[in-house]
C-alpha cells in the first residue's frame, strides 16, 4: 500500500526542517541569515515568507506579526498591535478561510475601585424668577464604584448659603437609594450642614437628595454658594476618593422685577402669572413702568405707590387706604371703595365709568385730588364738567 503524506504533517515536517536549518546557520555563523544555505532554500521554498522588521501578507496558515509589536516612547508607550492570521488548525475542508486574532494597543488599562462621591445643584425655576416667588434648590449626592462610610456625628455635605435680602424653608431628604443609617439635614444662620445620625454606609451607585425652598425679597443676584463660602460633599475628606474634583456644587438663581404682574385676593388671577394676593405686595414686586392688573375682591390693606407705574382696575375692589404718586390709576367701569383716605400726591386718575366710594359715600368724577388743610385728603375733585367741589366733612 502506498503511504500517503497529508498535507499538515508535510507542513510539520518543513517546519521542522526550517528550524534546523537555522540552528545550524547560526551555528555555522559563516553566512547571513537572510541568505540560507541552498538546501534550506529548497525547503524554504513551501514556507510562507516573512521577512524580519516587514510585514508581509500571510496566506493561509500564515503568521504575521507587525514590526511595531512593542514600541516605547519613554516615559509613555503608545504600544502597537499583534495579528495572528490565516488558517489555525487544520482545515476541515480542501479550502479553509482561516481566522483572526487582533490585539491592539493598551488591551490592558488599569481603573480604579476607589469610592467616588459627587454632589450637584440645581434650581426648578430655570435660573430666573420674581420677587415674592420661590425656588427649590436640590443638592445630588451620589456614590460611585465603592461604598462611602461615614461615622456618627461626621460631615456628609455643607452648603453656605446666600444670606441677604433671602430666607429659606426646612430642608428634606428624597430619593434616597442604597442608603443605610439617617443624614440629619439642617440651616443654621444660613449654612446647610448635613451629618450622620449613628453611621451611614452609601452603596455603590447609592443616591440621595437634599432639596430646600428659598425666597428672596428683593431683586438681584444668588449665588450658591455665597461670596467666599464653598459648598462640598465629604468636606473633611473623611472618605479617601478616587476623584476629588467633583465634591463641589455651585447655582445661581436671578431674581428681577417683572414688567406685567396680576392681583387676586383668592391667588388665581385667571391662571395669569406672577399672582399676588396684595396690591402693595405687586406693588413692591414690580419693576419700573411696569403694569399690575388688580383684580376684583377685598384687599383689607393700606396701599402706597411712589414710582412710575400703571394700575388697571378690573374688578370692584375695597381697600382701606390709598397714597400714590408718579403712577396712573385706570378704573374702568370698576367701584373702588375705600375705609379711611385717598390722598394723592401727583398721580393720575382716570375713572372711566367707574365709582369711588368713601366711608360708603359715592362719589363719581374723573380726578381725584390734593390734601385738605381740614384732614380730608379726598377733596377737593374735579367733576366730569369742570365744576369744582370741596366735600363737607359732615357728609
Amino acid at each position: 500500500m502506498k503511504p500517503v503524506i497529508k498535507r499538515y504533517q508535510l507542513v510539520a515536517m518543513l517546519v521542522a526542517l526550517f528550524g534546523l536549518g537555522i540552528y545550524a546557520h547560526r551555528r555555522d555563523g559563516n553566512q547571513d541569515f537572510k541568505t540560507p544555505s541552498a538546501p534550506m532554500q529548497k525547503v524554504m521554498r513551501g514556507v510562507p515568507k516573512t521577512i524580519a522588521g516587514k510585514a508581509s501578507t500571510p496566506q493561509s496558515g500564515g503568521l504575521d506579526i507587525q514590526n511595531f509589536v512593542i514600541s516605547s516612547g519613554g516615559g509613555d508607550s503608545t504600544g502597537g498591535t499583534l495579528s495572528l492570521t490565516g488558517s489555525i488548525g487544520q482545515p476541515v475542508a480542501d479550502t479553509s478561510s482561516g481566522g483572526g486574532f487582533v490585539i491592539t494597543s493598551c488591551f490592558l488599562s488599569a481603573s480604579s475601585t476607589a469610592t467616588d462621591l459627587i454632589v450637584t445643584k440645581t434650581n426648578n425655576v430655570g435660573g430666573a424668577t420674581t420677587p415674592g416667588n420661590g425656588w427649590t434648590w436640590t443638592l445630588h449626592v451620589a456614590v460611585a464604584n465603592d461604598v462611602a462610610i461615614f461615622a456618627d456625628g461626621q460631615t456628609i455635605l455643607s452648603d453656605n448659603l446666600p444670606d441677604s435680602n433671602i430666607s429659606y424653608g426646612p430642608v428634606t431628604i428624597a430619593n434616597a437609594s442604597g442608603v443605610t443609617g439617617t443624614v440629619s439635614c439642617n440651616i443654621d444662620t444660613n449654612d446647610l450642614s448635613c451629618v450622620a445620625a449613628a453611621a451611614v454606609s452609601i452603596a455603590a451607585g447609592g443616591s440621595f437628595d437634599v432639596q430646600f425652598t428659598a425666597t428672596a425679597s428683593a431683586t438681584g443676584t444668588f449665588a450658591n454658594p455665597r461670596a467666599g463660602g464653598a459648598c462640598s460633599v465629604d468636606p473633611n475628606n473623611v472618605v479617601s476618593e478616587a476623584d476629588e474634583t467633583n465634591n463641589t456644587c455651585s447655582d445661581t438663581v436671578t431674581v428681577s422685577s417683572p414688567v406685567v404682574v396680576y392681583t387676586d385676593p383668592a391667588g388665581i388671577c385667571s391662571g395669569n402669572t406672577p399672582c399676588f394676593t396684595f396690591i402693595q405686595a405687586a406693588v413692591n414686586a414690580v419693576g419700573s413702568s411696569g403694569t399690575i392688573n388688580v383684580g376684583g375682591g377685598s384687599y383689607g390693606e393700606v396701599v402706597n405707590i411712589t414710582q412710575p407705574i400703571t394700575l388697571n382696575i378690573n374688578g370692584n375692589i375695597t381697600i382701606l387706604m390709598l397714597f400714590y404718586s408718579q403712577c396712573t390709576i385706570n378704573a374702568g367701569s370698576s367701584t373702588i371703595s375705600l375705609g379711611i383716605n385717598w390722598t394723592n400726591n401727583g398721580g393720575i386718575f382716570n375713572p372711566g365709568i367707574g365709582t369711588v366710594n368713601f366711608n360708603g359715600a359715592s362719589v363719581s368724577g374723573p380726578n381725584i385730588g390734593y390734601s385738605s388743610s381740614d384732614g380730608w385728603n379726598f377733596p377737593p375733585f374735579n367733576l366730569r364738567h369742570g365744576q369744582a367741589f370741596r366735600a363737607d366733612p359732615g357728609m
